[in-house]
């Protein structure tokens, strides 16, 4: 079973992160009943389908997380015969930021609960994002330590993940990513220097990345969280990995420019094009080229460009849906 979400929040008092979990019991596409869109390990719901549909009826059972703190224990001694807490979900598109509000049935007791979410298609794009709080219904101020305000959050579930289309595949080919072994590879850069994070073999080009260097490096570059600290985790990766194989590639790639300047079409083109497009923002992309070919030829160093391809490649990495609008090799 996957990991509750980390919060980004710091609540000041006792919170009861990731007691409570949800999953999908039932499914009704349009009025039908629709079996094999859960995924429980990665707490996700595919609403992806080959043929249109208006409405999604998804409901959600509540259950307490296995080792995860008692409920009870987050409520004051004189409330837990009669608590005073319910059970709401908050829902929203990733992309056109509509909010959905529901609320469902909390038994304390038994530690579970139901809440069914209600999807229009029309208003959503791309995915929704789905979890579940258990708040307060009124103050309290008997044990300050416990959430005391009126709405107060309790608890929450993991975040659900309710995919609504395909997600969107980068333009062109992008950068051929293999897992290897490095201890064991039959090349003798990458065998020489077995505990490196990743070689870039500038010849494909191909980014190998290494088993050997870390065991949990494949799952956390493989994350697709899209918040919380498994994503930082990933993101801070992916920034430090990305930085010297772009400055790599951006030097590879200008060894092909010829003396006049042109540079044929090819991977090392399709690279310098990138970095140009976001160097030079107001030219057309033949002039942005021209430029950035220029100055990272110029030895006295024209327009700082050494000092400015770190910021450049770092707003790239940065800004990478922006970037894959326009770019063909990316990480």
């Amino acid at each position: 079973m996957a990991p509750t979400r980390a919060r980004e929040v710091f609540f000041p008092y006792v919170f009861g992160e990731g007691a409570i979990r949800l999953s999908l019991s039932d499914c009704k596409i349009d009025g039908v009943p629709t079996n094999d869109l859960w995924d429980e390990d990665r707490s996700e719901c595919n609403l992806v389908r080959g043929n249109p549909w208006s409405s999604a009826e998804l409901q959600f059972d509540v259950t307490h997380q296995p080792g995860g703190i008692e409920l009870v224990e987050l409520l004051p001694a004189k409330e837990r015969r009669k608590p005073s807490v319910k059970l709401i979900g908050c829902a929203q598109c990733r992309k056109t930021y509509r909010k959905i509000r529901v609320e469902g049935v909390l038994d304390l007791p038994t530690q579970s609960g139901r809440i069914t979410l209600v999807l229009n298609r029309e208003d959503l794009v791309d995915a929704v994002e789905f979890e579940v709080h258990v708040i307060r219904c009124r103050s309290q101020e008997d044990e300050p330590r416990l959430a005391s305000d009126a709405a107060a959050r309790v608890t929450s579930s993991q975040l659900v993940m309710i995919r609504i289309d395909e997600p969107l595949h980068r333009q062109g080919p992008g950068l051929p990513i293999e897992w290897e072994s490095f201890s064991k590879s039959a090349n003798n850069y990458r065998a020489s220097h077995s505990h490196a994070l990743f070689h870039l073999d500038t010849d494909g080009p191909v980014l190998y990345l290494n088993k050997d260097s870390d065991p949990d490096l494949q799952a956390i570059l493989s994350e697709d969280a899209p918040k919380g600290r498994k994503a930082s985790l990933r993101n801070v990766l992916f920034s430090a990995i990305a930085m010297p194989v772009w400055m790599s590639l951006i030097r590879t790639a200008l060894a092909e420019v010829d003396a006049e300047g042109n540079i044929d079409h090819g991977w090392q083109r399709k690279v310098l094009n990138s970095v140009a497009l976001v160097a030079e923002p107001g030219c057309a992309p033949d002039e942005a080229l021209r430029r950035m070919i220029n100055d990272l030829r110029d030895t006295s160093g024209g327009r700082s460009i050494d000092q400015r391809l770190p910021v450049i490649i770092a707003e790239m990495v940065q800004f990478r849906e922006r970037a894959e609008q326009t770019t063909r090799v990316l990480l």
